[in-house]
């Protein structure tokens, strides 16, 4: 646990908040992937939506695809406070390549 923030506004730094983000994102993704499929992030869109401060917790969506091939797929990733309040919305994009084994 940090004990001390040590930026002026004395928040979560918005660039931690995507690289947060992005992992959670990323994670949630990669369990849906076979073990020869790939993916690759191709494009991040963050929404700061509240000074972030605290603990926070990360979930993400990641859309059913596995009836199709799809190129790329969109996940859904939201970043709450202790207070359930979200302080951050984002949406990353993978281009996929996905192996039918």
């Amino acid at each position: 646990e940090v004990k001390e923030i040590r930026n002026p506004f004395r928040c979560v730094h918005a660039a931690a908040l995507v690289l947060f983000g992005e992992t959670v994102g990323g994670l949630a993704l990669f369990t849906r992937l076979g073990k020869k499929d790939r993916a690759i992030l191709t494009n991040i869109s963050a929404e700061y939506i509240k000074v972030s401060r605290g603990h926070l917790t990360a979930t993400s969506v990641v859309p059913d695809f596995h009836d199709s091939d799809p190129e790329f797929v969109v996940t859904e990733v939201v970043i709450q406070n202790a207070n359930s309040e979200t302080v951050a919305k984002l949406s990353l994009t993978w281009k996929t390549d996905i192996k039918r084994e």
